[in-house]
């Protein structure tokens, strides 16, 4: 039986939803109840009611983690958090309990080789999401129909900026980077080796993942995945963002959750003087010249385009040779951004769950997906006149009726989200297909059903420098240049970002006294070694390391006169962009080693990258 024979069984679970789901096969599997497509408003009330939700409350879902905090090859943070079953308080010790881990919980002998999921968030999610602890919950509880020996270890991914977890180079992320996700994978494979990894994405995560297989093809390292409301046309999607009757207001709503990141690490971007009129254009007043800007690149203030155009085109993964950043234009990023054009590549069983009525992903999204497995062509046939195969066989599209936007809600009276169980017979088939696999492989030989031989990566010694939060210079956005040579450099750099361009200036100016914005507590690490090469000629560092002593304004050490970290970065031999250097707990940076409760008390200062808060920001997206 092949691997993906499990993952097919699974599609009957999906009329849980009560509206029944459109298969892959272009079927539909009818559930009880009114075919929720007749009133067009419920996918917004399902989208809406994601945000209003008592599930939205902690005591919902409850899931407790353990963070740990990777620096990136470009000197990038990115944190991992991971709940183990033995860390829920419905943990029991009737769960074959060996011993006792370091860090305090209960230890049992599944624990190195227990399957892990490893989950990538939404838009300026992160681990405290509800749809996030909704689904971790269902497979890190025993329940009756979850036994001990059928809980997973899961692992999301927080991506630059989220979730308390600080920026420290001048790289954000995006629906198209995949780099982040491939590095905390990395991490993983390493941490436990003989653990099946599965893979989820939530919406634009979904993309990421999609995209992390696409791109990876036969060497990616899952098993298979499964994606949610993933944006895979985001040209589309933005088209459909800019008009209708809501399309807008959720436009508004995720321009203002970025925004809101973007301010939040204003201070660190800050430190590449090139992104200063970018970042002045987004979280400044409108003025003429911004007005004017805007009209030149045919851009509406206060939509998700407008942000995209502004910031994130600029800053949302690595350039060449690592990556395609900057693009000229959002238009550009979104050509290039979705995952459509790498799902033929697709090795692995990966399964796309998308509702008909969600009003953020378009419609474009699913037809992608239909033609890239060939459900919308005419099919071969053989000499015996069966029909041939055409299309990425490795993919199944499930679309229901109804479910909005991450809602998938049932009952009347306190509705709660169905999503989990079939997610969980997912990973279910993907675990059982891969134990049955690797059981059957011969040792000597590469089965070709799983994820490839894990990825030679070689160790680069390093030097990071740990600073307090508070000793990054905050910088003032409507504040006029604090020198000649900056005001020189902000003519230069305007110019270079309308056409797309950066070229970050490494000068470290004269400490200067000057206030602070104090962080209490925590700590950022300053990558101090140079991993990636750098480009050659006039091409200059994006990937340049950044350091506070680069403000004028900073009043701290010297660069290189702080606490020292010394330690090893595992990198990728043939992508050097992926890899990561484990921060010890007592670094202190974005709560390394804290065991907390996702949506109560996430780690880290707040001003190092909570969750999208003030006016107009909108969570669960």
């Amino acid at each position: 039986m092949g691997l993906w024979d499990y993952g097919s069984r699974l599609v009957s679970g999906l009329s849980g939803a009560g509206a029944g789901a459109k298969t892959g096969t272009g079927q539909s599997q009818s559930g009880k109840g009114l075919i929720a497509e007749a009133n067009p408003m419920l996918g917004h009330a399902q989208t809406i009611y994601s945000v209003l939700a008592p599930t939205q409350k902690p005591d919902y879902d409850p899931v407790r983690y353990k963070r740990y905090v990777l620096l990136t090859t470009d000197g990038g943070t990115i944190s991992v958090d991971v709940a183990e079953p033995e860390l829920q308080d419905a943990w029991r010790d009737d769960a074959g309990v060996e011993h006792e881990h370091a860090d305090g919980h209960s230890k049992t002998k599944t624990d190195e080789n227990r399957p892990t999921v490893v989950i990538a968030h939404g838009l300026t999610g992160g681990s405290h999401e509800s749809y996030v602890r909704h689904l971790i919950s269902h497979l890190v509880t025993p329940s009756p129909q979850r036994p001990a020996s059928k809980l997973y270890r899961c692992a999301v991914i927080n991506f630059r900026g989220c979730a308390n977890t600080p920026v420290t180079s001048r790289q954000l992320y995006s629906a198209m980077k995949t780099a982040d996700y491939a590095s905390g994978l990395s991490w993983i494979r390493n941490q436990w080796p003989d653990s099946v990894c599965v893979g989820v994405g939530f919406s634009l995560g979904a993309n990421v993942v999609s995209r992390y297989l696409g791109e990876w093809g036969d060497q990616a390292q899952l098993w298979g995945a499964a994606v949610l409301a993933a944006p895979f046309d985001t040209l589309a999607g933005s088209h459909s963002l800019e008009s209708g009757l809501l399309g807008p207001i959720y436009s508004k709503a995720m321009c203002n959750n970025l925004s809101a990141l973007a301010r939040a690490h204003k201070d660190t971007l800050s430190l590449d003087k090139s992104l200063r009129p970018a970042l002045r254009h987004l979280l400044g007043p409108p003025t003429d010249q911004t007005d004017q800007l805007d009209r030149e690149r045919h851009q509406k203030r206060g939509t998700l385009k407008w942000v995209d155009d502004t910031v994130t085109r600029l800053v949302g993964g690595h350039q060449q040779p690592f990556g395609l950043f900057p693009f000229e234009s959002s238009h550009a990023y979104y050509s290039n951004a979705g995952a459509l054009s790498v799902l033929k590549h697709v090795a692995r069983p990966l399964l796309v769950l998308n509702a008909d009525d969600d009003p953020i992903v378009a419609p474009e999204s699913v037809k992608g997906v239909r033609q890239v497995i060939g459900l919308d062509a005419e099919q071969d046939v053989h000499q015996d006149g069966s029909a041939r195969e055409r299309g990425n066989a490795n993919i199944i599209l499930c679309t229901t009726r109804g479910g909005g936007h991450l809602g998938w809600w049932q009952g009347n009276r306190n509705p709660t989200r169905w999503l989990a169980k079939p997610v969980g017979e997912f990973v279910d088939a993907m675990v059982k297909g891969a134990q049955d696999v690797l059981a059957s492989a011969d040792d000597a030989l590469e089965h070709s059903a799983g994820p490839a031989q894990k990825r030679r990566t070689k160790q680069v010694a390093i030097e990071a420098e740990l600073l307090g939060c508070e000793l990054l210079p905050a910088w003032d956005v409507q504040a006029e240049s604090e020198t000649e040579e900056e005001d020189a450099r902000g003519t230069e750099s305007g110019d270079k970002f309308k056409r797309g361009t950066q070229n970050a200036d490494n000068t470290t100016t004269s400490a200067k006294a000057a206030a602070l914005a104090p962080v209490k507590g925590g700590r950022h690490a300053w990558l101090l070694s140079p991993v990636l090469p750098l480009p050659k000629g006039d091409a200059i560092a994006h990937d340049q390391l950044l350091h506070p002593s680069m403000s004028s304004r900073y009043s701290g050490p010297a660069k290189g006169q702080g606490e020292i970290l010394k330690s090893f970065m595992t990198v990728d031999e043939e992508k050097v962009e992926i890899g990561y250097c484990l921060l010890p707990d007592h670094s202190n940076v974005a709560g390394a080693g804290s065991i907390f409760r996702g949506g109560v008390d996430t780690p880290g200062s707040k001003e190092s990258g909570g969750a999208a808060s003030g006016s107009g920001t909108i969570r669960g997206l």
